[in-house]
């Protein structure tokens, strides 16, 4: 664990519960918030610093707590801007999480509670996973992805840099999702997934009955 303060990049939701895992469940001091042109001096009762007026290398790490806009590109951008710069990108896995020893992850991880991760599976750089998937053993996630909640991925599975998986999804084992898909919520993938696809379940229609007219209710 890290003893060098911590800035967290980004305002908003992501932002602010980063701090909050990152405090509670990392032992980290966070000191401050950065953007690249900051419209107000403080946020959640930290000072917010321009990005080109940060503490040297030696002196802070940062996390990088941007969301999946434009399927994760944003969020690439700035960690390796900042990775470029010499920066340490900070990483965090909730105590609850089943990690096996040797798991390979990267920098500006996070992964939230509950999630089970088996072994042999290997985690790029900038992988947020937030809580409650699987990881089947011996499957990658490439750097840049973002994994939303209750998502199954099973063993030997791939899954391309910047893509996303939204919630329920769940891909099959040993198939492999190209770079920059979005699987969206309750998506199911049984065979290849080509590079910048995007793949939608459908949504479960209104019935033709109120609810107040049903049986039961």
């Amino acid at each position: 664990m890290s003893a060098k303060p911590l800035i967290i990049f980004g305002l908003g939701d992501f932002g602010r519960i980063a701090r909050l895992y990152f405090e509670r469940f990392g032992g980290r001091v966070v000191t401050a918030f950065c953007v690249d042109e900051p419209k107000a001096s403080t946020f959640e009762g930290l000072p917010v610093l321009a990005a080109d007026a940060l503490p040297s290398t030696d002196q802070a790490e940062l996390f990088i707590a941007i969301g999946y806009s434009k399927v994760n590109k944003t969020r690439a951008a700035v960690f390796s801007r900042f990775k470029a710069a010499g920066y340490t990108l900070a990483s965090l896995v909730h105590p609850s999480v089943t990690l096996w020893e040797g798991t390979k992850i990267g920098e500006n991880v996070m992964i939230f509670e509950n999630n089970v991760v088996q072994p042999g599976v290997t985690l790029g750089d900038d992988v947020i996973i937030w809580s409650h998937n699987h990881i089947g053993h011996d499957a990658s996630v490439g750097a840049h992805v973002f994994v939303s909640s209750e998502v199954c991925i099973a063993g030997r599975a791939a899954i391309g840099e910047r893509s996303f998986l939204g919630i329920n999804a769940t891909i099959r084992d040993g198939i492999t999702v190209g770079a920059g898909c979005i699987v969206g919520a309750g998506a199911l993938l049984l065979s290849d997934a080509a590079e910048d696809g995007v793949y939608l379940a459908d949504e479960t229609p209104r019935h033709r009955l109120p609810a107040s007219r049903l049986r039961g209710f």
